[in-house]
């Protein structure tokens, strides 16, 4: 006669409790709270708010991702859009019609962000990835800077920067950034 309950049957029930489990505990939505927490202080809380949501929402696996991930993502969001932003600089070079103080200012953001702006990006990613929140902290806040004085570069040749939406939402980026490292993790 076989036993009713074989150590097959055993070891898959505890390997389905261990899955289950591991599931369970891993959906927790970190988004909503981590944003909330970040627009609360802001100057603009529900276009914060919903700018971190989106952002988030957008990024795959972020719905199971802890606090301290989501700042991860956060950063390596806004190192994609500085890098999206540097080939649509690259690209606007390109067209023949350009004003002359425009592509001035173009090529000085276009060397800012080649050479302050992606490295500052990957120095916080990195010291990010060690805990080395002060050291990310501070790398974000150069990137900020640089990309503000991109956008001063047009003011100061009278002219309409072409980026001013792209700066917007980079600095958005940037200040989510701080508030992961400032108010989310070292809370």
């Amino acid at each position: 006669m076989k036993p009713a309950f074989s150590l097959k049957h055993l070891f898959s029930f505890f390997v389905f409790l261990f899955f289950s489990f591991h599931v369970t505990t891993g959906d927790t939505n970190h988004i909503p709270e981590a944003c909330n927490i970040c627009a609360r202080d802001d100057s603009n809380p529900n276009a914060m708010l919903n700018f971190c949501t989106n952002s988030l929402q957008a990024v795959r696996g972020a719905d199971r991702a802890s606090r301290q991930e989501l700042g991860k993502m956060t950063m390596k969001l806004l190192k994609n859009h500085a890098n999206d932003t540097k080939s649509y600089i690259k690209q606007s070079l390109k067209e023949k019609k350009l004003d002359p103080n425009i592509k001035s200012s173009m090529n000085s953001c276009l060397a800012e962000y080649k050479a302050r702006a992606k490295p500052s990006i990957d120095k916080a990613l990195q010291a990010y990835k060690y805990g080395q929140y002060i050291d990310a902290r501070f790398e974000i806040t150069v990137f900020m800077k640089v990309t503000a004085a991109c956008e001063v570069g047009f003011m100061q040749k009278n002219v309409a920067s072409p980026f001013t939406k792209r700066i917007e939402d980079a600095l958005q980026l940037s200040s989510l950034a701080l508030c992961f490292i400032d108010k989310v993790i070292i809370r």
